[in-house]
């Protein structure tokens, strides 16, 4: 926006710059008054006599002066009875409005054919990855877009990133010399496609995969690049490597991505759903390209008139439960012997296929289940307070839930359970500074 209001200033400026002569006030347009001119000449030539007749001039100066003179007369004579064409206002006005309307048309056409209007976000992602691209900031997934590691050649990260063009400089001179470095095209490619040089950086990733065909990262942004070269079109090729890489990695998010995307664009809006939605279910609170693959999921069901509603994971991110009680009940499964019996089930807190069914339900529902199995936890402790895992577990999960005096109890009472366990003390301590509760 700020790029069009600086443009249109500057159109504004030149256009007023060229067209003020023709706004401006008739006087600088008159023509000299003749009479005044001619006064002048008839005060020369009385002059010219008062000098022959005092004797300063003799008769043939005093004649040349006279002609001179008279010739100046005669020309002004002729220039004043020329006629002099004067601009009406209206005339002005239309001959500056043509200029001014001329210098804004063919500048916005000039630049419509020649400059970059999108250049302040060329970044869009709407047809492609769902994310930002860089070497800490995945496009989609956790497998990065390849980019620069901690070294290049021996040249730190910091002076190989100083001017991308520089850099793309050096890889160039550094692979003509030794292509079968991996690493060095697998930067190469990066740069490219941080300069939006697609086609370029699509190329450069193919070297750097076929050196190290066993990195399916390679392979995904390889198939990202095209996908950018493409407008956002997976392309037979793209959707190939996205295939290979989760070969790879069946847990790939990009290629799983644009499997889906592949999907949509090929009319099976039910496929791209199913293969988003389990993309989704996934996801963790850190995969910063999780709301945007969520929307798209939302606007595609609405658009197919799909309901998934009952099959919408719940957002991992922000002050979501689940995300968290996942890795709980994961660990907890992984650590603890099955159950005997369902109470005991109940006891140990929510499981792994207890979160797993929670994602299924609706909103209240899964609020409901979600308060039951946290007070569950709460049950098992009071049956057994010598569990700091579990005391750690029950303050987060309090806390998630908005309920700040319950968790306060629960870390009151913690901490009384371990007086006697400094270093458990400590650790409980330190999680509730954590989470936002004062010891």
């Amino acid at each position: 926006m700020m790029l069009w209001v600086i443009l249109t200033l500057m159109i504004v400026a030149a256009s007023l710059f060229l067209a003020a002569p023709f706004l401006r006030a008739d006087a600088s347009a008159r023509a000299p008054d003749p009479a005044t001119e001619a006064n002048v000449y008839r005060d020369q030539l009385a002059e010219i006599d008062r000098e022959l007749a005092d004797g300063a001039i003799d008769a043939t100066q005093a004649e040349a002066s006279r002609l001179e003179i008279k010739r100046r007369v005669f020309a002004l004579q002729r220039d004043a009875d020329a006629p002099v064409r004067i601009l009406a206002l209206i005339e002005r006005k239309f001959f500056a409005g043509i200029i001014a309307g001329g210098i804004a048309l063919g500048g916005t056409i000039l630049y419509a054919f020649n400059g970059s209007p999108d250049i302040p976000s060329a970044r869009r992602t709407s047809t492609a990855t769902p994310a930002s691209v860089g070497p800490n900031h995945p496009p989609i997934a956790g497998a990065a877009q390849p980019g620069p590691s901690a070294q290049v050649g021996g040249v730190p990260q910091a002076q190989a990133l100083s001017s991308v063009d520089e850099m793309v400089d050096r890889l160039v001179q550094r692979l003509t010399k030794s292509p079968g470095d991996a690493d060095g095209w697998r930067m190469l490619g990066w740069s490219y496609f941080r300069t939006d040089r697609y086609q370029e950086a699509a190329a450069a990733y193919a070297k750097a995969s076929a050196l190290q065909p066993s990195v399916g990262a390679l392979k995904t942004a390889w198939a990202e690049a095209l996908v950018r070269a493409a407008d956002g079109k997976v392309t037979p090729e793209s959707l190939r490597l996205s295939e290979e890489a989760l070969k790879l990695d069946a847990k790939d998010p990009r290629a799983r991505y644009f499997i889906g995307l592949a999907k949509e664009q090929a009319g099976d809006a039910s496929g791209a759903l199913d293969a988003w939605i389990a993309l989704l279910r996934d996801a963790n609170s850190t995969d910063d390209w999780e709301a945007e693959v969520r929307q798209q999921t939302q606007e595609l069901a609405k658009a197919s008139g799909i309901d998934i509603g009952a099959r919408l994971p719940v957002s991992p991110t922000g002050p979501g439960i689940l995300g968290k009680l996942k890795q709980e009940a994961a660990s907890a499964d992984a650590t603890q012997p099955a159950a005997t019996a369902p109470q005991q089930s109940i006891q140990r807190g929510p499981t792994a296929a207890d979160v797993k069914a929670a994602e299924s339900l609706s909103a209240s529902d899964r609020t409901v289940m979600i308060r039951s199995m946290v007070d569950g936890l709460q049950t098992r402790l009071d049956a057994n307070p010598r569990d700091a895992d579990g005391w750690i577990k029950l303050l987060r999960s309090r806390v998630v839930l908005g309920e700040m005096d319950q968790a306060k109890a629960a870390l009151a009472r913690a901490l009384k359970v371990f007086a006697d366990t400094p270093s458990v003390r400590d650790q409980i301590s330190a999680t509730a500074r954590e989470v936002g509760i004062s010891p």
